[in-house]
């Protein structure tokens, strides 16, 4: 069996590797939090557009354009 002593280079190393840990778990919140912040603000511009256009899947100022082919 091998004697795994605390040395300071190996305690470092831990440390180092709890830090890198660390860092990406929190990169990974904060995208996470943008992408649940870009869906909502995606949904509530679909609201207000909906609202705007009283529940139509087109405005008024639409009509006299021809659909994209």
């Amino acid at each position: 069996m091998e004697n795994k002593e605390i040395t300071t280079r190996n305690y470092n190393s831990l440390i180092d590797r709890i830090a890198e840990i660390l860092k990406e778990a929190r990169t990974k919140v904060v995208h996470e939090i943008n992408k649940a912040q870009v869906l909502a603000y995606r949904e509530i511009g679909r609201e207000i557009v909906e609202f705007e256009q009283k529940r139509k899947t087109r405005g008024e100022y639409g009509e006299q354009l021809e659909p994209v082919q």
